[in-house]
């Protein structure tokens, strides 16, 4: 019985293990580096998407940057599921599609700076285009991985590096220890919600 139980713990220690290095990858050897390219969101919502989102905002209670970002996660998460055999599209339907980084990163800032307004946060979110995407100091060996793009959440002097794509694939939003160089500037422009 106790090689059973000694069996038991082994396999559960290397699981736990396994996991803990599957998530911490992502953390560690993953790197974006500049120049990074900011610019507002150009998505697109047709008009259900937008009723969609305008009707489950009115529901959500959105008081901080928190949950306005878990309701653009949502979002993103829902319509978008990652590939790359498609031509790249910012517009959007309310209906799930293929997406590329490119893809969610506009879509999560559009229902995120909709999210803000609804909320009436001062925040805003920003996409970033990195121009070169490493694993490990070498460039990522996957199709359209050798460079990326991300949402920059600005909230007064706070930053949140959110990553919509890595997010789905159940690896966390927060790459804000991948980013090298996180100093860039930010455009100037008004606060407006687009449309």
């Amino acid at each position: 019985m106790s090689r059973v139980v000694r069996a038991v713990g082994v396999v559960a220690a290397i699981s736990l293990f396994a996991t803990a290095a599957a998530a911490a990858i992502p953390h560690f050897a993953f790197r974006l580096l500049g120049p990074h390219t900011v610019k507002r969101s150009a998505a697109a919502l047709d008009q259900g998407l937008d009723r969609a989102v305008d009707a489950s905002l009115a529901k959500a209670t959105v008081t901080n940057v928190d949950g306005a970002l878990d309701f653009a996660l949502a979002a993103s998460d829902k319509l978008l599921h990652f590939g790359l055999e498609h031509p790249t599209s910012l517009s959007f339907k309310a209906i799930e599609r293929e997406g590329n980084c490119i893809e969610y990163a506009h879509l999560f800032a559009r229902v995120f700076d909709a999210a803000a307004a609804r909320g009436k946060l001062a925040a805003r979110a920003y996409v970033v285009h990195s121009a070169k995407a490493e694993l490990f100091g070498r460039a990522v060996p996957l199709r359209g991985w050798d460079n990326h793009d991300w949402v920059l959440i600005v909230d007064g002097d706070r930053r949140f590096y959110v990553d919509p794509t890595l997010h789905d694939a159940g690896l966390g939003w927060d790459i804000s220890s991948n980013v090298d160089d996180p100093s860039f500037p930010l455009p100037t422009l008004s606060r407006t919600r687009s449309r």
